[in-house]
């Protein structure tokens, strides 16, 4: 994977290794991303010290989101060792647990940034756009032009759970079933009003007469 000359200035990375490098140029134009953070002195951790990390500054939880996914989806081919976002942290090796999970390593909730640890070794550099990953698919289910009512679900963002079409639907179904009601009220209506008119009576036993 080749740096593009265009932007090299853009980013202040510091000496970060080679593909990190790459990673951080392939990724931070791809997604508007003004600000990556890379090498620095210290950490509590060794990975922004030794070159292997980036922290993607994003703007919005959507932003991140995406970067997230695209981490996840081309792990493989980029070199990454695990991401920590919204909460959450996924590593590539499946341990100790496979896909997303809570990330209790630090305080810090990782919702300002998506952080990316790389392996010790370049990954292949066959990238793909493809989503894979589920976390993209629940994501896209919500759109707010569309949605009535929706969930919050961390890391996998939020999916949709009733649309607008469907509250009309059973808004349509509940103006039926009240006029229904109405109508059926009117009919019992006129029938007793019929029976007080004609003066029919009905005894019922136990309970008397009903007019």
């Amino acid at each position: 994977m080749s740096l593009n000359p265009a932007v090299t200035q853009r980013y202040n990375l510091g000496p970060v290794k080679p593909w990190v490098e790459s990673a951080a140029y392939l990724i931070g134009p791809k997604f508007g991303v003004k600000t990556i953070l890379g090498w620095r002195a210290h950490d509590p951790f060794p990975d922004h010290p030794s070159g292997h990390a980036l922290d993607f500054m994003i703007t919005s939880k959507s932003q991140g989101q995406a970067i997230a996914d695209y981490l996840v989806n081309n792990a493989s081919a980029l070199g990454v060792k695990y991401v920590i976002w919204n909460h959450q942290v996924w590593e590539a090796s499946g341990k100790p647990v496979a896909g997303w999970h809570a990330y209790t390593s630090t305080s810090n909730p990782h919702t300002d940034h998506v952080h990316v640890t790389f392996n010790d070794q370049p990954g292949t550099g066959n990238v793909s756009d493809t989503a894979t990953n589920a976390i993209t698919t629940a994501a896209t289910t919500y759109n707010s032009a569309t949605c009535a009512w929706h969930l919050h679900i961390p890391v996998s963002g939020d999916t949709c759970v009733l649309s607008k079409t469907q509250i009309r639907a059973l808004l349509g179904v509940l103006v039926i079933g009240a006029g229904v009601g109405v109508s059926l009220a009117g009919i019992i209506l006129i029938v007793v009003l019929g029976l007080k008119k004609t003066g029919a009576t009905k005894f019922i036993p136990g309970i008397g007469r009903f007019l």
